[in-house]
């Protein structure tokens, strides 16, 4: 069964753009939501640096980054296993204007509270965003802690058509 999250990207305590990840959103582990939200900052802090910047104090923009990065995270996972799909071609995420009745995690990205590095703080809550958790954020903050640490790595070089047909063959 896929654990299902809510990410919702706030300023001054309101919701301004709210994403459904369908799976993969536990709180803990290096898969986890705090630690690929960790790995997306540092990413926006390395190659957002041309034209728009972060735009970690902007959530509708920081959303619209996020839904590109984590597409781009779907597509690795298919490439890893061999399969080369396009970079569109995914179902576990999406835009939404509700809450999910079925979500075992929520999170609050506050693009106007920053942490010690300057991004978003990350703040967990229970089920369907109705309770804030303690231990889980204890889990959260652990997993933010340790994806600080890894070495960040360049894995924007998009398949070619070719890379697509041959996979595909």
């Amino acid at each position: 069964m896929s654990t299902r999250a809510m990410l919702v990207f706030c300023e001054g305590g309101q919701p301004q753009a709210m994403i459904y990840r369908h799976d993969a959103g536990q709180p803990d582990g290096p898969h986890g939501v705090p630690a690929d939200l960790t790995r997306f900052f540092r990413e926006c802090e390395t190659f957002c640096t041309m034209i728009s910047g972060p735009r970690f104090g902007d959530p509708d923009y920081l959303a619209a980054k996020w839904v590109v990065w984590e597409a781009h995270q779907i597509h690795l996972v298919w490439a890893k296993h061999g399969r080369a799909i396009h970079p569109l071609d995914f179902l576990s995420l999406g835009v939404d204007m509700n809450l999910h009745w079925d979500l075992d995690f929520g999170y609050l990205v506050h693009c106007d509270r920053r942490d010690d590095c300057g991004r978003p703080t990350i703040e967990v809550v229970n089920g369907a965003l109705c309770s804030a958790d303690p231990e889980l954020q204890i889990l959260a903050d652990a997993a933010i802690a340790a994806a600080r640490c890894e070495p960040l790595q360049n894995s924007w070089d998009w398949p070619t058509d070719a890379t697509h047909a041959q996979a595909a063959a």
